[in-house]
């Protein structure tokens, strides 16, 4: 049952009415089952599955019948998302499990949340640096072609992207770096009158540039939102929706062609080889699409109500509803699936990965060696440079106080640095 506190403010000789969230002992316990269920359980489940499938994505992926321009980016982009995997398993300890060690504690602040979200960051930058990729391929392929005609080549536009990518998001997350700090907390615990015990344990609070209302407002809510929320978007479904409209149109002339006999067969194998890529980076768009849109939602409801939310904090109540926190949960899980489906997008767009996949668990060594003789022969008879698609993750963690951990009415700084990642 959700509760709410009325109050009245004074803002130059206006009187201002907001009402704050108040949290019951439901709303406590639920909020708290679905930090250990959804946020621990479901989300290390996925994690965890998602890290093997990465794993055994890149290694058909760089088989040499396999390698490209297109898949060495997929490659860099399973990298990423599996850091993030990672990292989200390891904060899920710490926050859902409550299992943090001294060790977690100390390196909490200036590693483990900052490549948090670097990783994040990374995805969803890759993903539409692979969009662009894409894009160039189909719309200029006589281009791409003369681009990419071998192998160091290939290796060579991969830099081009994954350098940019990564610099980036290095540098927009260097503030991450300065919003948790790590301090001895002091535990008192008096047996009578005259004895009394003292312990210190290491413990995690927000910082002041972390509570800075300005800090908070523009980098974390509107600055994060535009450069990792709405414009990823926007490039995303710009590609997506070009990057169609030239398969069509190609698959048309195509047609044409074939029945004029006007296209030599290497060049309808490539552009065709081309389109079947652009097809997989389709599908794999519209799951980031899917799985990033509760993201960007909860985000931009938070820029809306975030200054009446610091007034709730300063006045001692709780910032955001239960169904924000709730929502917030969800969307992180979704956030860990975008990056922990690639293998199965690989195997349902793409067929020479499928037959990779299968030829993989069909050999002697299977996963260790992976060789799989009649798939070249096959792919050197084809002429062909398939590849399969990958998917970004992209999570970022909303800015929602005591989004992850145990949930009490005392203790909102905490509370607020662990949701907010």
């Amino acid at each position: 049952m959700n509760y709410s506190s009325i109050i009245t403010i004074t803002e130059q000789n206006v009187n201002i009415t907001i009402e704050c969230p108040d949290y019951g002992s439901y709303d406590i316990y639920l909020l708290n089952q679905f930090s250990f269920w959804l946020e621990g359980i479901v989300k290390c489940v996925f994690a965890v599955a998602g890290l093997i499938g990465n794993f055994v994505s890149a290694r058909i992926l760089k088989k040499e019948d396999m390698r490209n321009s297109f898949n060495l980016m997929l490659i860099a982009l399973v990298c990423m998302d599996s850091t993030y995997l990672l990292s989200s398993i390891i904060e899920s300890f710490r926050i859902s499990f409550n299992m943090a060690t001294e060790l977690h504690i100390h390196l909490f602040p200036y590693l483990l949340y900052p490549v948090l979200s670097v990783a994040m960051t990374a995805s969803v930058f890759m993903t539409v640096g692979i969009a662009l990729e894409r894009y160039i391929a189909v719309h200029y392929p006589i281009d791409y072609s003369q681009a990419i005609n071998s192998q160091e080549a290939c290796k060579k536009r991969l830099l081009r992207y994954v350098i940019p990518v990564t610099l980036l998001s290095l540098i927009f997350n260097i503030p991450k770096i300065f919003e948790a700090e790590v301090y001895d907390e002091i535990n008192i615990a008096q047996y009578n009158e005259t004895h009394e015990q003292v312990e210190y344990y290491k413990a995690i609070r927000t910082t002041e540039l972390r509570k800075n209302p300005d800090y908070v407002i523009y980098y974390n809510n509107w600055v994060r939102l535009m450069v990792i929320g709405i414009v990823p978007f926007f490039l995303l479904i710009y590609f997506n929706y070009k990057i169609y409209q030239d398969v069509k149109d190609r698959n048309i002339t195509r047609q044409r062609r074939t029945s004029t006999h006007t296209s030599s067969a290497n060049q309808q194998t490539r552009r065709k080889q081309e389109d079947n890529l652009a097809i997989v980076f389709m599908g794999i768009v519209l799951v980031f699409l899917v799985c990033h849109f509760p993201r960007l939602f909860l985000s931009m409801y938070e820029c809306i109500v975030i200054r009446e939310a610091f007034i709730c904090q300063k006045k001692g109540l709780h910032s955001f509803p239960v169904w924000l926190l709730l929502t917030s949960g969800f969307s992180h899980v979704l956030l860990v699936i975008n990056s922990s489906v690639n293998m199965f997008l690989y195997i349902f767009l793409n067929e020479s990965f499928r037959k990779h996949f299968v030829a993989m668990f069909q050999t002697p060594k299977g996963l260790l060696n992976c060789n799989c003789t009649c798939l070249r022969k096959e792919a050197q008879e084809n002429g062909s440079n398939t590849s399969g698609g990958d998917n970004n993750q992209t999570q970022i963690y909303n800015m929602s106080p005591s989004l992850h951990g145990k949930i009490t009415k005392h203790d909102d700084n905490k509370v607020s640095i662990e949701s907010k990642v």
